[in-house]
């Protein structure tokens, strides 16, 4: 914060205590990193900036933007109401700005929605405080225009960063959005069930796009054969809303059977299987994706959801490593305590390993991790297509956007394809198959031990004649069995 306060005055006064000497730390500072960082600039001791500061009344700009955020979560938690009449606020600096605590406590909220109209619409929650929100966005620093905007675009991040530490994030208010954050669901971590996720798709997303798809209906039919330009430009506009809403709850489906969260797990691997629902946040996005793919190749073994998605891979591990069996309440199952004391593995007979799988397999699970797993990549977010649009005339974006057979298959018309081996094309498809969320062309080289060239020379043909699908780009590119087929 201290970056964008004028400094007139205050680098001079700043200097007159000097010091040259380097106040910043790598683990430990006076008071502040920021304030340590600016001392550094300016070459002088962080108290003598502090004493600078408060004469000029920088000090109570900067507990007044700090209040003001401080307020704003306040709305927010009441919005979710998770404060209650008889829980005392910190917050005392200025009572009269505060939020009146609600006369009687109410059943919390565990998911809200920003629809303008809905009755779990975010603003409907607390619509006499707008604009008192309002003031305490402009004093907090925020550049969004209007509160719906504040909570669409900048809210996510404010919350990573106020409940993140060190290296640890763990937002406990979720925004899940369509590609273009049109539409969002609001979730809170805390009172998250099994069925949560149907009820958002009964309750929010499929009445949405029900609504919005009748919408489309009447313009269609009131635009006539022959629309202007505006309304072929609001038809299409209502299409394509349409079509993310349809995404959006399409993968919603893929994950509400599968969803049975344990807080234990911590946020970010319970948010994992969401990455695709948070276009408008691609760091966390990309966090949860590699946290996904870590999942999926048995990384955290000892995570509940590990044990709930894959427990033919878990359970056998938990008879060679007591941690993991202790982590899944079966340390009795697979190991004893000798007369010494120590732990020694118990002899456990396959049909017992097979019945504790088994007890713990769900078909309808294992459906629905499938479905997730052989699902196509997420519509892009606003950045990439702000970014596409911006190249959208140069050669190279132009070839890239080429289907994938021709660009990797398809062979001149001049010159007939040299026949592939067949035995080359099996050893390739089984190492593509072997991997259900995609294979890269290292994982199919390292598993088959085939070279560069004749990976190059196998995937052409495969993709050429639709036996394999390609899904991301560049270092992202992963390779499906065409039809799910594993």
């Amino acid at each position: 914060m201290l970056w964008s306060l004028p400094v007139d005055g205050v680098v001079d006064a700043a200097r007159e205590t000097t010091g040259g000497a380097r106040f910043v730390m790598k683990s430990q500072f006076f008071a502040d990193k920021k304030l340590e960082l600016v001392s550094h600039l300016l070459a002088c001791h962080p108290r003598s900036i502090l004493k600078a500061c408060q004469a000029h009344d920088f000090a109570d700009r900067l507990l007044q933007r700090t209040v003001a955020r401080d307020r704003l979560f306040e709305f927010v938690g009441r919005c979710f109401r998770r404060w209650s009449a008889d829980e005392v606020l910190s917050l005392d600096l200025n009572p009269e700005a505060a939020f009146p605590l609600p006369a009687e406590e109410a059943q919390v909220l565990d998911v809200l929605v920003d629809d303008e109209g809905h009755e779990k619409d975010f603003l409907s929650q607390q619509p006499e405080h707008e604009q008192g929100v309002a003031g305490f966005l402009a004093t907090a620093g925020s550049s969004a225009d209007g509160v719906r905007r504040w909570i669409r675009d900048d809210l996510f991040s404010w919350t990573i960063d106020r409940y993140s530490k060190s290296r640890r994030k763990a937002p406990i208010y979720w925004q899940l959005s369509n590609a273009s954050s049109s539409y969002s669901v609001w979730i809170y971590y805390h009172r998250l069930t099994r069925d949560t996720f149907y009820r958002v798709l009964s309750e929010c997303a499929g009445p949405k796009l029900d609504h919005e798809e009748r919408k489309l209906g009447v313009l269609e039919r009131n635009t006539g054969p022959a629309p202007s330009a505006t309304e072929r430009k609001e038809v299409d506009s209502q299409r394509g809303f349409v079509e993310e809403l349809r995404s959006f709850r399409d993968e919603l489906s893929r994950v509400a059977p599968l969803w049975n969260p344990n807080l234990n797990d911590g946020v970010i691997i319970n948010f994992a299987p969401l990455w695709r629902l948070v276009p408008q946040h691609r760091g966390w996005q990309r966090e949860c994706k590699a946290t996904w793919d870590k999942l999926s190749k048995g990384d955290y073994e000892w995570a509940y959801i590990a044990m709930h998605l894959w427990p033919e891979r878990v359970v056998p591990k938990c008879a060679e490593d007591r941690s993991l069996a202790i982590a899944h309440g079966l340390e009795d199952v697979f190991w004893y305590q000798d007369s010494d004391g120590k732990w020694q593995p118990r002899k456990v007979a396959q049909a017992e390993v097979d019945k504790l799988i088994k007890e713990r397999t769900s078909a309808a699970v294992k459906d629905a991790l499938r479905s997730l797993l052989d699902a196509p990549a997420p519509a892009t977010g606003r950045a990439s297509r702000k970014k596409a649009a911006r190249a959208k005339g140069s050669r190279k974006k132009t070839a890239s956007t080429r289907p994938v057979a021709a660009t990797n298959g398809a062979s001149s018309p001049n010159r007939s394809p040299a026949p592939v081996d067949a035995g080359l094309l099996s050893k390739v498809k089984e190492a593509i198959g072997a991997n259900g969320y995609g294979a890269s062309k290292t994982d199919a080289i390292d598993a088959t031990g085939i070279t560069s060239s004749q990976w190059n020379t196998a995937i052409k043909a495969l993709l050429a004649d639709g036996t394999v699908m390609q899904t991301g780009e560049r270092r992202g590119v992963r390779y499906h069995l065409a039809g799910g087929d594993t």
